[in-house]
């Protein structure tokens, strides 16, 4: 929520995520043998629910695996994915605005010589925050008062060095 009566603000954020998926048996599959998937996927959706991202892996030992929609060549094979995802969003004055993701993992081994293997993580974190309304310009750096003072600490032991060698 933006509680400012006045300020625009555009927020940036990164959605970091891995998935795994692997599902294994042995031998190859056949109406009375193994029968095993993995489904692993992180979704991020916007306040209206429609998906702005998503990473999905199946891995099925008997239908084939499927990578974000897409029918793969291989069956039960060991799949990944990774990486972040960069999204904003703006917030005028007063406004509220969300998004949701989902992390799920899902598996089954239908029979007892199969096993699957999944993970599913995300983090989103903040990225910055930028006021829309009122650019600030940027601030000049002081000098730091430490620097001063041994500056002037500098000068005096110099002064002090040159009146002992004139009373010499």
């Amino acid at each position: 929520m933006n509680s400012s009566v006045t300020d625009t603000y555009q927020i940036f954020f990164a959605l970091a995520f891995s998935i795994f998926a692997d599902a294994d048996g042995p031998g190859t599959y056949d109406a009375d043998g193994t029968d095993v998937y993995v489904d692993a996927e992180v979704n991020l959706f916007d306040n209206l629910l429609n998906e702005m991202f998503a990473s999905d892996s199946t891995s099925d030992f008997r239908f084939g695996d499927e990578v974000n929609g897409v029918d793969q060549i291989t069956s039960g094979a060991t799949l990944s994915d990774n990486g972040t995802f960069l999204f904003d969003i703006t917030l005028a004055a007063g406004a509220v605005n969300n998004f949701s993701a989902l992390v799920k993992m899902d598996g089954a081994a239908f029979s007892s010589d199969a096993f699957f293997n999944g993970r599913s993580s995300a983090f989103i974190s903040v990225l910055s925050a930028d006021n829309l309304t009122a650019v600030q310009p940027p601030l000049p750096v002081p000098e730091p008062s430490t620097l001063m003072l041994f500056l002037g600490v500098a000068v005096l032991w110099q002064v002090k060095q040159v009146k002992r060698r004139t009373n010499s």
